[in-house]
């Protein structure tokens, strides 16, 4: 009788320590899933932001495409001024470069505006993913900051944006083994499983 109350009582013990180490392990990855749909997130913004860099960039190239025909034809046609060949094309529908890259940006940022980032939980944040957030997260900032829109300022942030996405991907083909780290890792897993242990040698001892 006193045999099965014992059995009875470590099973009970382990049940109870089994399932807070389950219910630890599911909050765990839980905020791992979290913090990866955070980053998703910050990445579609920066993948909307690079296509309207893009653009940018393209008008800015026949900016300049335009500008020096105009230039070689001024040359060419012996004309007084560059604003003589614009005063004769003037029949042409000029697009200022501005302009447009003023409305790419405007609904660049209302795209921002419309999918806000979701919170991310941060309690046992994994270090590497983490960067990758912070990174991210700083591309974004510089680009709704940026008051000139030049070749360079374009291309540096483009070039970050592709760096970011790259990473990422090197970073999802450990995504699992990533989760046992962070598993293994964290004091409270390791102190039910000390404990879980514990239990199990103990019912070894009294079985002896």
């Amino acid at each position: 009788m006193l045999f099965m109350l014992e059995n009875l009582l470590i099973g009970i013990i382990s049940g109870i320590i089994s399932g807070i180490l389950v219910s630890r392990i599911f909050l765990l990855q839980g905020e791992y899933q979290n913090q990866i749909a955070f980053f998703e997130s910050l990445l579609n913004k920066l993948r909307y932001a690079k296509v309207s860099l893009e653009m940018c960039r393209k008008i800015l190239e026949l900016k300049y495409d335009t500008q020096e025909t105009a230039k070689k034809e001024t040359i060419e046609n012996k004309y007084a001024s560059v604003n003589q060949y614009y005063a004769i094309h003037g029949d042409q529908d000029w697009i200022s470069a501005s302009d447009t890259i003023n409305v790419i940006i405007q609904q660049m940022n209302e795209y921002f505006d419309r999918n806000k980032s979701i919170k991310m939980v941060t309690g046992s944040s994994e270090k590497e993913l983490e960067v990758l957030c912070d990174n991210a997260n700083s591309v974004l900032n510089k680009i709704q900051k940026m008051k000139e829109y030049s070749f360079s300022n374009i291309n540096e942030n483009i070039g970050e944006i592709d760096t970011i996405e790259k990473k990422y991907k090197e970073y999802s083909k450990g995504t699992n083994r990533k989760l046992m780290r962070i598993f293994f890792k964290d004091r409270i897993v390791i102190g039910i499983m000390l404990l879980l242990f514990i239990v199990l040698i103990s019912y070894i001892i009294v079985r002896l």
